[in-house]
């Protein structure tokens, strides 16, 4: 049992992630790492850091007590640092790391050791005093964190449903780990999109992917609280679209989140439901913290005023209801002293964008056709298979990795029934799946499957040629519709 879990945690998280990871115990002597990390430290194997500290491994005592400090304030504090942290190496050369380090807790909620991620940055400082040039390299390098923990956390969603054989603790480790790597992931993201980003013009957006980076961050910055932030969303929302600035959108939910989670004193829930009622989208912020009386209620949207949280400006929820109202949406505020608030926004629904994917359609005797270099991803579409051909027995897919296999198979089949569902970037490739599809002239039957579906040029690009996109985390929940 336990072999099955340290493949799964190694095949799928670790080893595909072109980072740095690490965990230590509560006396922060290491617990393990990926590939990665150990050829960093010149070992052999991730094994063999079991036991270690940072003063057994090649760097020198300086940088091992400034480790080891980062690691008991994290601890100490619980909460999320971002630090850069500068190796010495034997050979005399320095490399400068972006890290990131959460404290990691037992079910008991007691903080039990340390999880670290990092990355290399050495060439990027080497540029830092041409300002826009470095903000711009960190923000790619932060997008590029994002998709490439997106595509195995999709995966690893999908199979963490049917692993029954599993002790439902480690089921419960798994996925707590899964959900902490991306929580970090999009906090990075959001962290850095919002410096390089100037104000945009409303764009009809999926409420979802919205919704799901900012509470990515929340979990985040809240992880020292005993705060449950949860999701309801309505099924019928997949193709669910608004037309807002997204990263004056995410700054507004992001201030009516703290504001709920700051009213919270000891230990509660956040939870932000979706759903459509006619053509409005109604997004509900609801806590359990501590309400407001009747009669403050009415004041609450006065800019710097604020009741019931220490420290409060009064200016999120000003922010937040201009900029609702900005985008053609209304807001209610219902609370109740000492059971919780609830903040509900309307918005008006848009049109999906036309670059965005709706249902796919096929036909019975359709082949489904995957091409990536992501092994997780095509595990995705196999389990989506595997549903479709108990109902389809003589539906088909075949999964390529290289895109000559799949020139000549589309070749070999040409009056086949085909949808393809095709990666933007393949690794070691100089063409982009945009440019492959454009070659061999299917963009009718084919989707675009990427994690950068938010790239403004890549969404131009697939309108251009009548091609859709399906965001990587939508793969596994994009509806399939039988033509009859």
């Amino acid at each position: 049992m336990t072999e099955i879990y340290q493949d799964v945690v190694s095949n799928l998280i670790l080893e595909q992630l072109p980072y740095f990871i690490f965990w230590k115990n509560a006396e922060l002597n290491y617990l393990g790492c990926n590939k990665n990390f150990s050829d960093l430290v010149k070992l052999n194997h991730p094994l063999e850091v079991v036991g270690k500290s940072d003063y057994d491994l090649p760097w020198g005592k300086d940088e091992a007590d400034f480790f080891r400090k980062i690691d008991q304030e994290v601890m100490n504090s619980q909460q999320v640092s971002n630090t850069e942290e500068i190796l010495r190496q034997a050979d005399g050369l320095h490399k400068v790391m972006l890290v990131s380090k959460v404290p990691i807790k037992n079910s008991a909620g007691s903080v039990i050791g340390v999880l670290g991620m990092s990355t290399e940055i050495t060439q990027q400082k080497k540029t830092e005093q041409e300002l826009r040039e470095a903000k711009d390299t960190v923000f790619k390098l932060a997008a590029q964190v994002a998709h490439d923990i997106r595509s195995p956390l999709v995966a690893l969603n999908i199979f963490l449903q049917d692993i029954d054989a599993l002790p439902e603790k480690q089921r419960n480790l798994m996925r707590s780990a899964t959900q902490r790597i991306n929580d970090i992931a999009n906090n990075l993201l959001h962290h850095y999109v919002q410096q390089t980003h100037s104000k945009e013009a409303p764009l009809a957006e999926p409420i979802i992917t919205l919704v799901d980076s900012v509470l990515s961050e929340k979990r985040v910055q809240f992880i020292q609280r005993n705060i449950q932030f949860k999701e309801n969303i309505a099924s019928n929302m997949y193709d669910a679209f608004v037309k807002v600035d997204p990263v004056a959108f995410k700054r507004a939910l992001s201030n009516l989140l703290n504001n709920a989670a700051e009213a919270i004193r000891d230990s509660g829930i956040v939870e932000v439901s979706i759903e459509q009622k006619q053509q409005q989208l109604i997004l509900s912020i609801r806590d359990t913290g501590c309400g407001i009386s009747i009669d403050k209620l009415s004041l609450i949207t006065q800019s710097g005023v604020t009741f019931g949280k220490q420290g409060g400006s009064g200016l999120g929820l000003t922010y937040a209801v201009e900029k609702i109202k900005e985008w053609q949406g209304n807001y209610t505020i219902k609370s109740t002293l000492g059971i919780g608030t609830t903040v509900t926004l309307t918005l008006p629904l848009a049109e999906p964008a036309a670059w965005f994917a709706r249902p796919i359609y096929f036909t019975a005797h359709s082949i489904l056709v995957v091409l990536d270099d992501d092994p997780s991803i095509h595990e995705v579409w196999q389990s989506r298979y595997k549903e479709l051909v108990l109902h389809y027995p003589t539906l088909k897919i075949i999964n390529f990795y290289q895109p000559a296999d799949l020139i000549e198979f589309k070749h070999a089949n040409k009056d086949k029934s085909c949808l393809y569902f095709i990666d933007y970037e393949l690794i070691g490739k100089t063409q982009t799946g945009i440019e492959l599809v454009k070659t061999l002239d299917i963009a009718k039957q084919s989707y675009l499957v990427t994690s950068r579906y938010e790239d403004k040029k890549i969404r131009q690009q697939c309108i251009d040629i009548g091609l859709t996109i399906i965001p990587k985390p939508y793969s596994a929940y994009i509806p399939f519709n039988l033509i009859k």
